[in-house]
């Protein structure tokens, strides 16, 4: 430990005990007696300096004689408390730190995939409007897979992935996505739906040559709406397609009231006027020939008549119009 000598008492003290002031060493008790004397703004001026003593460390306060210590911020400093100063992170406190800032990035990213799955929900009814139904139904699977929780997800991206298929015409493979994404839509869409699913199936049986499951959908198709000619004229065609296949009389006769049924109703969207003629003029074929022909070969070898009807399509079955807020296309059928 150094030690100063006080200018006014010439008493000898620590060095820590000393201060500097007017170029000149005081002990604590002569730096009180001179201060108390002045104003503020002499002591200002005095430049006051406390002294420190290099060889006794400011934290533990251990005296090592001669041996002056390094200083860290100006306050000299001994070798173990320096290492205490210094020492690194705790490992607990290490850790800690690492599980915190996991669980905060985990959060991220579990937040995330919510966000991303909203994005996808609206891009899928962006797509809806357009009319684009295979880029709904992408949208929507990727909706499903970020965010599983949400069953409606999934319940859309098979509607509408039986909706794509349908228009493409793979009905036997649109069937199954249509009925799991049936309970997705509003009540007030259902009955369209499952006439589209009725549809379907229809198509499915009439290209395996299984008359009676055609006749089946059909009938189930006319009991989804009965005042929609749609549901009259199918059954019309499934029952002149059975005539066709066995000759018996009363599908023949059943036949031909349901196009007196038909007519009778109002025209539909599903169901226009010339569309109804069309069809007629297939029935009558098959009545009349016992010969059956998809519309599609009918309109080959019958385009004159094909074309004073105006038709405008050849897929094989009445059209039916799409679940779908905005654009709502059609198919036409048997």
């Amino acid at each position: 430990m150094k030690q100063s000598t006080c200018s006014q008492c010439r008493r000898t003290f620590p060095l820590n005990d000393t201060i500097e002031a007017f170029g000149v060493i005081y002990c604590d008790p002569c730096a009180r007696a001179r201060f108390s004397k002045m104003s503020d703004i002499e002591i200002e001026s005095a430049n006051v300096v406390k002294r420190v003593d290099p060889t006794v460390c400011g934290r533990c306060r251990a005296d090592f004689g001669d041996q002056e210590l390094e200083t860290i911020k100006g306050t000299p400093i001994c070798e173990s408390c320096a290492f205490a100063l210094r020492r690194p992170f705790p490992l607990k406190l290490k850790i800690a730190a690492a599980v915190l800032a996991i669980v905060v990035v985990g959060t991220y990213v579990r937040n995330f995939r919510f966000i991303y799955g909203y994005i996808q929900y609206k891009s899928a009814n962006r797509a809806i409007e357009r009319g684009d139904f295979e880029r709904a139904a992408s949208a929507f699977e990727s909706a499903a897979w970020n965010v599983p929780e949400d069953a409606r997800f999934d319940q859309s991206a098979k509607l509408y992935r039986g909706v794509a298929l349908y228009l493409q015409k793979r009905m036997k493979e649109a069937i199954p996505f249509l009925k799991a994404g049936l309970i997705a839509e509003a009540p007030e869409n259902q009955p369209t739906l499952a006439a589209v699913i009725e549809i379907c199936e229809m198509l499915d049986a009439f290209d395996n040559k299984d008359y009676d499951q055609y006749l089946k959908s059909a009938l189930s198709l006319e009991n989804i709406d009965r005042n929609d000619p749609l549901g009259a004229i199918s059954v019309a065609l499934a029952l002149a397609a059975k005539f066709a296949q066995t000759g018996e009389e009363r599908f023949k006769t059943e036949a031909l009231e349901r196009i007196a049924r038909a007519q009778k109703l109002p025209p539909s969207n599903a169901m226009p006027k010339d569309q109804l003629e069309a069809f007629e003029d297939q029935i009558m074929y098959r009545i009349e020939t016992r010969e059956i022909i998809s519309p599609k070969e009918f309109a080959r070898r019958f385009p004159a008549r094909r074309s004073r009807r105006d038709r405008s399509t050849e897929a094989q079955s009445p059209p039916a119009p799409i679940p779908n807020p905005d654009s709502r296309p059609d198919s036409k059928g048997h």
